[in-house]
């Protein structure tokens, strides 16, 4: 009914990683949020006079999607209602995987998220793992989930990584159906068009790195139609996710730029700004493209600088000053046959493009090590 509903591990007392409520916010045009209160709180276990949002342990990741079709009988008056999957901490309450500890829940809202009640029946799966993305495969009219899943037994062997799949008519009850190796943390799967064929779509999935995969989702296990996984996130971002039952069919994309140091600041921790995905055929095959959100050309007043037909010379400078702190850049570049790097400096940060490796140039980290950069073609 369009609002985006952003959610995150969120710890409303401390900017230290505890307490794992789930924060709120929404926007009707990705720029501009209002940031509501907490959708899931922690902590029910041992307590009385319970807040319907509350879970047995901590609220850990998770995803969300919309009943259209009342499938969990939730929905009261002409509300759609919406989902939220979560990992539960349970009983044991900390960061032990071992059974019957750690718990997938659902939680739901009939008040367009402005309340949330987590399911009495809970927990819907009881494995080794976290992070439950829950999606409708309408091909076969059922509900999915894509959850990470250590494959271990109970006295400690060594665990396998990788994204499990469950399926569900009702929401409640739910059969394991498959599971992909090689994954860690925080699944998330969508099915796209393919840019410039006829008709083609894939299915694309990637775990917490951004690491992706493409290939074709069968209702019970997503099948890579290549070897290995390709690469499309770098830098320090993780576990990001995209937007479910987003307008025009659209895959909108938000990570979690983590690590980030803000001295002074009531906050710890940041996310990227929305990127919209594509899917096109290269000689390669299928590959994922991402661009800023189309919505921030909302935000452009006027052109603070503007140069055309410039020949820069080796080791040559060209500055350009402002008083703003933020600007959208557009640079066009034909490099001489004899051209190695281009580097743009914004403050103390430096990215850019090496023409000798085909690879983006990036700043140093705070440890002093190299970032991982990225492979870019020129047009």
């Amino acid at each position: 009914d369009g609002e985006y509903h952003l959610f995150w591990q969120a710890n409303p007392v401390g900017l230290d990683h505890a307490n794992m409520y789930w924060g709120h916010a929404v926007s009707t045009d990705l720029v501009h949020w209002k940031e509501l209160p907490e959708a899931l709180r922690p902590y029910a276990q041992g307590e009385t006079n319970i807040n319907r949002a509350m879970a047995v342990g901590r609220c850990h990741s998770g995803g969300g999607a919309v009943d259209f079709d009342n499938t969990g009988g939730w929905q009261v008056g002409d509300n759609k209602t919406l989902l939220l999957t979560f990992t539960d901490t349970g009983m044991k309450s900390g960061r032990q995987r071992d059974l019957p500890g750690f718990m997938e829940s659902i939680a739901f809202s009939v008040d367009k998220g402005r309340s949330w009640t987590i399911w009495e029946g809970n927990p819907i799966i009881r494995h080794i793992g976290r992070d439950p993305k829950l999606f409708w495969y309408e091909k076969g009219k059922h509900w999915s989930i894509a959850v990470y899943d250590e494959d271990a037994v109970l006295n400690k062997a060594k665990s396998n990584r990788g994204i499990a799949f469950y399926q569900s008519n009702d929401l409640k009850n739910w059969e394991r159906t498959g599971r992909l190796e090689g994954f860690f943390e925080c699944p998330e799967i969508f099915h796209a068009p393919v840019i410039g064929s006829d008709g083609k779509a894939r299915w694309v999935m990637f775990g917490g790195d951004g690491q992706y995969v493409v290939g074709d989702f069968n209702g019970k296990v997503l099948v890579p139609e290549h070897e290995g996984k390709l690469r499309f996130i770098y830098g320090n971002v993780y576990a990001g996710q995209c937007f479910s039952n987003a307008p025009d069919g659209r895959v909108i994309y938000m990570g979690w730029a983590r690590g980030l140091r803000l001295p002074d600041m009531p906050f710890s921790q940041a996310f990227t700004v929305p990127l919209e995905f594509t899917l096109h055929e290269t000689l390669d095959g299928v590959r994922m493209r991402g661009y800023p959100v189309k919505e921030f050309d909302s935000l452009r007043r006027e052109v603070l600088f503007c140069l055309t037909n410039k020949q820069v010379a080796a080791g040559e400078r060209v500055v350009f000053a402002t008083d703003e702190q933020l600007a959208d850049i557009e640079l066009t570049v034909k490099p001489a046959s004899r051209a190695k790097q281009l580097r743009l400096s914004f403050g103390d940060v430096t990215v850019g493009y090496d023409f000798t490796t085909g690879k983006a140039l990036g700043s140093i980290t705070k440890s002093g090590e190299a970032q991982e950069l990225a492979a870019i073609q020129l047009q």
